[in-house]
């Protein structure tokens, strides 16, 4: 399965560098409340994220915003898990902006 998202970039942000960040939050399969977060790293790989903005690590660093930015957020098998995505990018200023309103929602019973 390959999952990819396009970020609109706000018109101010064209042309600046900024992190692109991915986070999923794991969904507990009873209460269907977020039970952790992982990130997506540099090297396309998931680590647990404490949720402290601070510790976001960037899954593409220092690329230059273009209009539309296309995120791939993950590529392979998907075992039984729901998890809501999360993605965006973090300016230099450490401004960030995702698409906290619209989570990108997972479901598999595999």
């Amino acid at each position: 399965m390959k999952i990819t998202g396009e970020i609109d970039i706000a018109s101010d942000h064209i042309g600046q560098k900024a992190d692109i960040l991915v986070v999923m939050g794991v969904l507990d399969e009873v209460s269907e409340a977020i039970s952790h977060f992982a990130m997506l790293d540099n090297q396309e790989q998931f680590q647990v994220w404490n949720g402290e903005l601070i510790t976001l690590i960037g899954s593409q660093e220092n690329i230059v915003l273009s209009k539309t930015q296309t995120v791939e957020i993950y590529h392979g098998f998907i075992p039984p898990i729901q998890v809501k995505t999360y993605f965006g990018y973090r300016l230099e200023s450490g401004l960030i902006l995702f698409n906290g309103e619209q989570p990108i929602e997972v479901s598999s019973n595999q």
